[in-house]
């Protein structure tokens, strides 16, 4: 007589294996959403998007197919196996969706300059309150990708002494949507506090060949790009290459810019 254990390991691995392949397709789908839309380069070292991905693709890859090899037997009933799967299927979309809610959180919104610097916000940057005054105000986070911005000064006494406050918290202009203003209107200002790439070179002499590499890339010649320290919450050693003619950001670099 053979034994159900050895009739059993055949048919639940080969559709564990067919319940792997399509959650690695699953992944590879997502994997477009988060790197192509969500964490372009370099957002997604910056922001922890690669961390964060990949923690969540590998829990819920590894789960669906595990808990399909250890629940799969193929002499219970259709109405069992149905039952049993769906099960597996809903916990693996939760997990899932779940994943899916903290990258879109994680992910990067606006590059703002401020200051003296580029600062990369993210959506969990926003307070829930500043979510809310710039609905009211019809002013749109975007939704895909990162636009770049500058920030507008104070309105008043009040409206500094509560950003001041708020700065102490944590919670810099660069992070409320509502003082954010067209990156042209900041122009002067970037272009004053920019610096020359030979300055770059300088400080990160062994870095020479990639600084160059970086600026080739953009199709730029190397006396039409400055820099600028770019920062985020969770890391302030990234520089900005930014065009000297309209002061966009055109190329990024992990070499700490302060």
């Amino acid at each position: 007589m053979i034994h159900p254990r050895k009739t059993r390991y055949p048919a639940a691995l080969a559709f564990a294996l067919k319940h792997l392949l399509f959650s690695i397709l699953v992944a590879g789908w997502v994997a477009i959403i988060v790197f192509q839309i969500w964490f372009p380069y370099p957002f997604r070292e910056m922001a922890g998007g690669k961390d964060l991905f990949w923690l969540i693709v590998s829990v819920d890859v590894v789960c669906g197919p595990l808990l399909s090899l250890v629940l799969y037997n193929p002499i219970k009933s259709k109405k069992e196996l149905w039952l049993d799967l769906s099960i597996v299927v809903l916990i693996q979309l939760a997990a899932l969706a779940y994943g899916f809610f903290s990258l879109y959180n994680a992910r990067p919104v606006a590059m703002v300059f401020e200051v003296d610097r580029f600062r990369a916000v993210v959506m969990a940057d926003i307070p829930e309150s500043d979510k809310l005054e710039s609905q009211k105000l019809n002013i749109k986070i975007p939704a895909w990708g990162v636009e770049n911005f500058g920030i507008r000064q104070a309105k008043n006494t009040d409206e500094n002494l509560q950003s001041i406050d708020l700065g102490l918290q944590g919670i810099e202009p660069s992070m409320r949507p509502q003082w954010w203003t067209p990156l042209e209107q900041s122009k002067a200002a970037i272009l004053k506090k920019a610096k020359a790439v030979d300055l770059l070179k300088a400080k990160y002499p062994n870095s020479k060949i990639e600084i160059e590499k970086t600026i080739q890339a953009t199709g730029l010649k190397e006396q039409d790009v400055l820099w600028l320290p770019l920062v985020s919450r969770r890391s302030s050693d990234w520089t900005v290459f930014i065009n000297q003619q309209t002061a966009l950001p055109v190329a990024y670099i992990a070499l700490d810019g302060f």
